[in-house]
């Protein structure tokens, strides 16, 4: 038994606190200032036991390296209530000790295989020595230790500690019971106050909060003889050492912790019990419709997927929307709304088309709904926008579909619902069992884009060829290099003075689209669409991240740059400076809408099908779908 064993049992026995009582001229001495200690600390160890209880409260990962068992930093509170802080990152060697920590060193050369524990142990040193002044009766001590530092150490030992299981009480405290009688029947007879009647003693005796009084009855002694705090269970096997800490180690969780598991309790609870609408409200479809008065309606496109872009002809001169939901639609303060021209206050509204390339700077179409039905609203575009054309239909243009399903009651913005003012289920997803919204909760907005322009079937922008030249000594252009893959670095000797980009078809010269690259010292490079960047080492070296261009429209589909000589890169005679050089063209075929970067695109305004491919039919750039941006890397090796 070790020394310190029975003051250790002694700090698990209840007894009465003692503490100082001062009056003028009182003698103090050791004992007394130890008792003024240990009225504080006593009290605060038996709290800690009794209410907390034993385990680890931050902190004190263990892990395995080069053959030793390592312990983070953290707090722990042991079975007789006192805390141990672990303030650095702390190893010990998985060998068994003839003595625990708090004693001797001496431990065995090899430690066979098997099932070990790791504990962390409350530990008192004293330190800081000075002489004594004055000795008790009978001894001659001439220094003695000042401080008692309160620090931890580690043991290993053999065996297991109790496994950290389910408790075995949770069945009991759900018994099966009769039905329990409302307060409003009138065959129960009423308690009264101050005085129990049978009925009411019957019911606490069936409570659950009795159940816990007998399950929790015990003793306020300590659970365990070991007051160390469990951290892994380690075994070792064939040299190998392997640790696991959940299995063994406790864990006290603080009322941070506690509130969260209990929310997520309440939100399981809510999901479990809660009642739910058999069906939410969600999105079945979206058609586009040409509405010509005395000739009914023709559907010009629909919505295959909102996770798409829709691509509407506008040869079909659509002027309407028709949108279909799998339940009929609240008509209350739910009701379906949308703004009409001049509507300051637009964003009220549940229905909204928006305009992702604004005219007149007008953010949304406006328009009028009809309720076509109980499930069914028609958008109808108003006649006097300016997103109608003067031949009829919607103008050409990225547009987004936007219905509220999260609703915004601070501000007024009400969301769709259903006739039993259930949320719209709205988060766009593919098509499934005949609706193409929802994630199974209520709530979330619906957000679908669509593009007015070339049908469906009209061919995609790619990327044909991209050709770099030079000039000779007699100023005749040659051709000095091409991307033949995009996959693939190619390289170039001798520099260049310019490239050109052919397209399969014809780019858009529209304002917000036009093709343009950044001259010299320009700052806000990002948002040009056609770009040629250098990689991020030579970048970094050379202070510079772009290589200043000038665009030329050569071709209706075809662009040339030309460098812009007198940087770091290409000095004023078109010479290449560096020995080589790794280079990025960059051309912007998605949007990067919230920093209002605009991309290539076609004359119908549809965006450069961009993404990088092998080459296939005269292309290198394309997956069918519109947007992607095109990248391909080249270098440039000066042979001068």
């Amino acid at each position: 038994m070790h020394s310190h064993d029975n003051a250790e049992m002694l700090l698990g026995v209840l007894a009465t606190a003692r503490r100082n009582r001062y009056f003028y001229g009182k003698r103090m001495d050791v004992q007394h200032f130890q008792m003024e200690q240990d009225y504080g600390k006593l009290k605060q160890w038996m709290i800690n036991r009794l209410t907390l209880g034993m385990g680890v409260l931050c902190g004190l990962q263990v892990s395995v390296e080069d053959e030793r068992l390592y312990v983070e930093p953290g707090v722990a509170i042991d079975a007789l209530g006192r805390e141990i802080v672990v303030p650095v990152r702390t190893s010990i060697a998985p060998v068994l000790k003839d003595q625990d920590c708090c004693g001797g060193a001496g431990g065995n050369a090899e430690t066979p295989d098997g099932i070990y524990t790791l504990w962390l142990c409350y530990h008192e040193c004293l330190t800081d020595r000075q002489p004594v002044m004055a000795s008790t009766c009978g001894t001659r001590d001439e220094c003695a230790p000042a401080t008692i530092v309160e620090t931890f150490c580690l043991k290993f030992e053999a065996g297991t500690p109790p496994l950290q299981t389910d408790p075995e009480w949770c069945a009991d405290l759900w018994p099966k019971k009769p039905q329990k009688p409302t307060p409003n029947d009138q065959s129960v007879a009423q308690p009264v106050r101050g005085r129990a009647d049978e009925q009411s003693l019957r019911e606490a005796h069936r409570s659950r909060r009795h159940i816990l009084c007998k399950l929790f009855e015990e003793t306020c002694a300590p659970h365990t003889d070991n007051p160390c705090v469990p951290l892994a269970l380690v075994m070792l096997r064939e040299g190998r050492i392997a640790a696991d800490s959940c299995i063994v180690r406790p864990h006290i969780y603080s009322n941070q912790q506690l509130l969260d598991l209990i929310l997520c309790l309440a939100e399981k609870i809510e999901d479990c019990c809660g009642k739910k609408p058999t069906t939410l409200l969600q999105v079945q479809s979206v058609d586009f419709l040409r509405l010509t008065p005395g000739a009914g309606e023709t559907v010009v496109a629909s919505v295959a997927s909102p996770l798409e872009i829709t691509e509407v002809d506008i040869g079909g001169h659509p002027n309407a929307i028709r949108i279909r939901f799998n339940k009929p639609l609240a008509t209350d303060q739910h009701a379906p709304t949308t703004p009409a021209a001049g509507d300051a206050n637009y964003e009220l509204h549940n229905v909204q088309i928006l305009a992702n390339d604004q005219l007149d700077g007008l953010p949304y179409v406006p328009g009028y709904l009809t309720l076509e039905a109980p499930d069914t609203i028609r958008f109808d575009l108003d006649p006097e926008s300016p997103y109608r054309r003067s031949g009829g239909g919607w103008q050409k243009g990225r547009y987004r579909i936007y219905l509220r399903g999260d609703e915004n009651l601070p501000n007024n913005r009400q969301a769709l619902a259903d006739a039993d003012g259930v949320a719209l289920d709205g988060d766009a997803r593919a098509p499934s069992g005949g609706v193409m919204s929802g994630n199974g909760s209520a709530g979330g907005d619906f957000n679908a884009e669509f593009v007015i322009g070339a049908g469906p079937s009209a061919q995609l922008m790619h990327v044909a060829s991209v050709e770099f030249f030079a000039y000779d000594a007699a100023g005749a252009e040659r051709s000095v290099g091409a991307i033949k893959t995009p996959l693939k670095r190619s390289t170039l000797k001798g520099g260049f003075s310019h490239f050109r980009i052919k397209f399969d078809q014809p780019y858009s010269l529209d304002e917000s689209h036009i093709p343009s690259t950044p001259g010299p010292d320009v700052s806000s490079y990002e948002h040009h669409n056609v770009q040629v960047l250098l990689a991020a080492e030579y970048a970094s070296e050379l202070g510079m991240p772009y290589l200043p261009g000038q665009l030329t429209f050569e071709a209706p589909d075809t662009l040339r740059f030309d460098v812009v000589p007198g940087n770091r890169v290409v000095g004023e005679g078109g010479r290449w400076f560096p020995p080589k050089i790794t280079l990025r063209l960059f051309l912007r075929g998605t949007p990067v809408e919230e920093m209002g970067w605009r991309e290539l695109v076609d004359l119908n305004g549809v965006s450069l099908d961009g993404e990088p491919r092998a080459p296939a039919g005269g292309l290198i750039s394309g997956d069918g779908t519109a947007g992607g941006d095109f990248l391909a890397e080249f270098n440039v090796v000066n042979e001068s």
